[in-house]
């Protein structure tokens, strides 16, 4: 790919055809990459740090734009990078005890490119099943969450299935997060359906990457003088 300076977002198009805008494909999301399981396999989206690894606080969504250019009779592919979205944790007070984790799609972009914010929350179970307001629903049945290969279905408002989102756990090359995009969809809503899905696998990896909570960890912090809920409790360690 070259550093030259490539077209306006209208001219740019992908080198695949069949994206965007056609159903029945499927992306890869391979460290901090996305892109088609079938040829031609270039390059989608990036991000700034592997979701599945769960490192970084605030995730950066970039779009990579491609033309062919007509340099002296033979044709070059170009690219750009087009910040399209960030997304990161916000908490939201719902009751005295419990403050629910939230995550905030902010859009880059005109509003004609991407949404200006879209709120991502999780079920009462965890982050195999969410919902980005106004957008989409991911769930998967409890059978599906012990299987080999977990299988999460996304819906869009009116309820009709839009992808369906694929991942072993036995490892190998299948046991990268895939989403299997069933019907047609606009760049807008394809683009902000592929950072929904970075951010469940973001928040999904965080949660399987927490330390389990034991006792003389609890004792430790219902200790702690900043701690308002253990302040009465100190003489229990």
């Amino acid at each position: 790919m070259t550093a030259e300076e490539p077209p306006g977002y209208e001219e740019g198009e992908p080198p695949c055809g069949r994206l965007p805008g056609s159903g029945d494909y499927t992306l890869v999301m391979d460290g901090c990459h996305v892109y088609p399981a079938e040829p031609p396999s270039s390059f989608l989206y990036k991000l700034n740090s592997p979701v599945c690894q769960a490192a970084a606080k605030v995730y950066r969504v970039e779009k990579i734009r491609y033309r062919l250019s007509d340099n002296d009779g033979e044709g070059r592919i170009m690219s750009r990078l087009d910040y399209i979205y960030d997304f990161q944790t916000k908490f939201r007070y719902h009751s005295f005890n419990h403050f629910r984790p939230q995550v905030i799609v902010e859009g880059k972009t005109s509003k004609t490119r991407t949404y200006k914010a879209v709120t991502i929350s999780p079920s009462v179970t965890g982050w195999t099943s969410c919902s980005a307001e106004g957008h989409f629903k991911a769930k998967t049945s409890l059978r599906d969450r012990f299987n080999k290969e977990v299988r999460i279905l996304w819906k869009n408002r009116a309820g009709a299935l839009v992808a369906v989102e694929m991942r072993r756990r036995d490892g190998g090359d299948e046991s990268l997060p895939r989403l299997q995009i069933k019907i047609p969809l606009g760049e807008q809503d394809l683009d902000l359906l592929v950072t929904c899905w970075a951010a469940r696998l973001w928040k999904e990896a965080e949660k399987e990457m927490e330390q389990p909570l034991t006792w003389k960890g609890a004792m430790r912090t219902l200790g702690r003088k900043d701690n308002w809920f253990g302040r009465g409790t100190a003489h229990l360690i």
